[in-house]
């Protein structure tokens, strides 16, 4: 008997210290590596409580952050009295999570309507601790405006509202939260314009506006957002170009921009978004070509452009894109042939090109890729495809900027000749009156101007020239005109004279020869030489 009572005391004693290691564990949280304790929560939320009431055992909040905090909190409550908060120890309340790093409100599954509080004035929130309020998912229906207020949540770093029931604006004051890294408010009825003033939220990575009402163009502004890295925009109404600026966003490694109005060409600036591994713009309005210079993204993994505005041609230099394993860009206006250099895409999959208006056969290098699935049109794997869908030949622009280029020339030769021919037109003419006017031995001498001077070299041209006798002056006194080409030779006499056999003017026999004046007389004398020289020169 006395045996047996030492072997139950025994297992008594080894099941009290299994008791007591189990308790040790249960107060740490933990039953096995890894594995969470509601324990934990409870242990928070007693420190928390206790630090509340001026107890320095933990230390998780002063009483000054736990008073800001409440006053916080308990609007909050105000607008969802079904949560039951009531009291001072937020820490407990359903919903409510403390952490060192903050508080965290997220009623969860509980099925009921909240409404978004605006925030007490007369509040330090340097001191109020909340870090996140989680509004998304559960049976939790969200109403109401995006409060401006909450922009005093200095510490606040995750924002998530969901539900149609969210109306109004998005609210430009919130780019004073400085430490926000995670806002989204998506299926809501939010609308107006992506405030250009979130640029200044410096430390935001997530952003999704998917699903709303949201206008406007993309600031350009939010280029300088560095730290973003997932941006979901998609069916918005959204519209304008995609700005080149955000091709800073180098941290970016998710952008989805679907089923929006953007439009206009994607920039080749873009290329700098070095981190980018997913980028969806399927039924978009953007147009052009595919830059060549996208060919630098080296960690882009899905391209999805389908069912937009694309023209232009694949650009061979995608080739070098080491990361990329879907592209899809059906539904588009691209056209030339599928460049062969494709099939040297490290780890391309998929390509989706079907619907567009390429050209020629699916290249072989193509087809020798085991992993790679190719969606074309039926025309391009076809026997006859080299033939019945030939590209067609590469227009000949050297060719055609040569002929263009001879046609300017010709025509500027030809304005030169035309205007050289009309220069030693009119310089011939004007010889030909300068030499009308000249005379030589009683005749008169025509004098024919070279069209060499004035022609040009490339496309000489011959003028056929001919010159117009002018009436020369009359040397023969008491003439009133000379014969044409001769100015010796009278052929109208002044009155009182006649006209000689030989040109001369005489006077009249038929005067009274006493009544003649001495300076008649001396005419008479000085025509008698005349009529002797002309008679000699005859």
């Amino acid at each position: 008997m006395a045996q047996r009572a030492r072997r139950v005391a025994v297992a008594a004693t080894m099941a009290a210290a299994v008791l007591l290691m189990c308790g040790a564990l249960m107060v740490h949280g933990r039953v096995g590596p890894g594995v969470e304790m509601a324990a934990v929560e409870r242990d928070s939320a007693a420190t928390a409580s206790s630090a509340a009431s001026g107890s320095s055992r933990t230390g998780l909040y002063t009483a000054e952050q736990h008073a800001s905090t409440l006053a916080v909190l308990q609007a909050f409550a105000a607008t969802m009295p079904w949560l039951g908060w009531t009291g001072d120890d937020f820490c407990a309340w359903t919903g409510v999570t403390c952490a060192a790093s903050g508080v965290t409100i997220a009623p969860g599954g509980a099925t009921a309507t909240a409404t978004l509080p605006n925030l007490p004035d007369g509040v330090d929130y340097a001191l109020v601790m909340v870090r996140a309020v989680e509004l998304c998912g559960g049976a939790v229906t969200v109403s109401g405006t995006l409060p401006a207020s909450w922009s005093r949540l200095e510490r606040l770093e995750s924002i998530r509202v969901c539900g149609y029931g969210v109306y109004g604006t998005l609210p430009a004051e919130w780019g004073s939260l400085g430490t926000l890294r995670v806002l989204q408010v998506q299926a809501a009825s939010v609308a107006g314009a992506l405030p250009a003033a979130w640029s200044s939220m410096s430390a935001l990575s997530v952003l999704s506006l998917s699903r709303t009402e949201v206008r406007g163009t993309l600031p350009p502004e939010w280029g300088s957002m560095r730290l973003m890295t997932e941006m979901a925009l998609d069916e918005t109404r959204l519209s304008g170009a995609l700005p080149a600026e955000w091709g800073s966003l180098r941290s970016m490694t998710r952008l989805s921009l679907s089923d929006t109005a953007l439009s206009g060409p994607l920039p080749a600036s873009w290329s700098s978004m070095s981190a980018l591994e997913v980028l969806e713009l399927v039924r978009t309005g953007v147009s052009g070509a595919l830059p060549a210079e996208w060919a630098s993204m080296r960690s882009l993994q899905r391209l999805d452009a389908s069912q937009s505005r694309l023209s232009g041609t694949l650009p061979p230099e995608w080739s070098a894109m080491p990361a990329v394993t879907s592209i899809d860009l059906q539904l588009n206006s691209l056209r030339g042939s599928l460049p062969a250099s494709w099939s040297r895409m490290a780890r391309i999959q998929r390509l989706t090109l079907q619907h567009n208006d390429f050209c020629g056969c699916v290249p072989a290098s193509w087809s020798a890729v085991a992993t790679l699935t190719v969606s074309v049109d039926a025309r391009h794997r076809a026997a006859d495809c080299a033939t019945a869908a030939a590209c067609p030949a590469p227009a000949p622009e050297e060719s055609s900027n040569a002929q263009s280029s001879n046609a300017q020339s010709s025509n500027a030769q030809s304005s030169n000749a035309q205007s050289s021919n009309a220069q030693s037109s009119n310089a011939q003419s004007s010889n030909a009156q300068s030499s009308s006017a000249q005379s030589s031995s009683g005749k008169s001498s025509i004098v024919e101007s070279s069209n060499a001077e004035f022609s040009t070299t490339e496309e000489p041209t011959t003028t056929t020239t001919t010159s117009t006798r002018q009436p020369s002056p009359c040397a023969v006194l008491n003439c009133v005109s000379c014969a044409p080409g001769n100015s010796m030779r009278c052929d109208v006499c002044c009155t009182g004279y006649v006209l000689t056999a030989v040109g001369s003017c005489m006077w009249s026999v038929g005067e009274d020869a006493g009544s003649t004046p001495a300076t008649t007389a001396a005419a008479l004398a000085l025509s008698a030489v005349v009529v002797a020289v002309s008679a000699a020169v005859m």
